[in-house]
């Protein structure tokens, strides 16, 4: 089991990424992503917290600061 400080590093890049990933659709043409996760490591329970980062409601009030409803297929190395 991941630690407090690991699973929070873990979703805290995978809330980045997930911002990254929506910014860069927003500005149209690309639909397809490949990204790497470095907190994770061989952690399929920190990739499982860094997809929740990911995946958190879209607030609408936080102006570029989004994330949400892009489909995402993450890999582990």
């Amino acid at each position: 089991m991941a630690d407090e400080k690991a699973l929070a590093k873990a979703l805290k890049e995978g809330g980045k990424k997930g911002q990254d990933i929506t910014g860069i659709a927003d500005m149209g043409g690309v639909k397809f992503f490949c990204i790497s996760l470095e907190e994770p490591g061989q952690s399929r329970e920190l990739l499982a917290e860094a997809m929740k980062g990911m995946n958190q409601e879209v607030d609408p009030e936080a102006g570029e600061l989004k994330v949400g409803a892009l489909a995402k297929r993450i890999f582990g190395a």
